[in-house]
């Protein structure tokens, strides 16, 4: 196996050990550092306070690790953002385990009903396409921005394996 190759499969557990918000004594996964999700993406959002989490699909949760195919970042932001209607076709993958523990309730509904699927982003409900982009590489990443009466969710894939 090449140095390249071997890069190439270590890519997203790297990814997530150099943006993983974990604080490992605690157990706590999610996120209330603005500066740190800044230092992460560049998102040209106004944000007064956010609460995010970057995890990987599949999880691991002990014993051999497979490979990851999806890094995402979730945030829940406030304030709410307005979102124009999109018309587009746009979908974007919501990968199992979206659903975070922390989000509202509405979002973790939205989350589960679309988990391991690809919708079409203006189905969602005041959601829009959404593109951000890296802070260390520059890489352009895509996701989705929903806007709800109190706060707006940031959806991005920072990697996935098929692309």
């Amino acid at each position: 196996m090449t140095l390249p190759s071997r890069l190439h499969q270590l890519a997203p557990w790297l990814i997530l050990l150099s943006l993983s918000a974990c604080d490992a004594s605690s157990g706590a996964r999610s996120s209330t550092d603005q500066a740190e999700l800044a230092r992460l993406v560049k998102l040209d959002l106004p944000i007064n306070t956010v609460r995010w989490e970057v995890f990987g699909t599949p999880e691991y949760s002990g014993g051999v690790p497979g490979p990851t195919d999806y890094v995402t970042l979730i945030a829940e932001i406030a304030p709410a953002i307005p979102v124009a209607p999109a018309n587009t076709a746009e979908t974007a993958w919501i990968t199992p385990g979206s659903a975070r523990p922390w989000l509202s309730p509405n979002v973790k509904t939205l989350f589960t009903q679309h988990s391991n699927s690809q919708p079409v982003i203006s189905h969602l409900g005041n959601c829009a396409p959404l593109q951000a982009a890296l802070r260390k590489s520059g890489e352009k990443v895509q996701g989705f921005l929903c806007s709800g009466k109190a706060s707006s969710i940031v959806y991005l894939t920072l990697y996935s394996s098929s692309e």
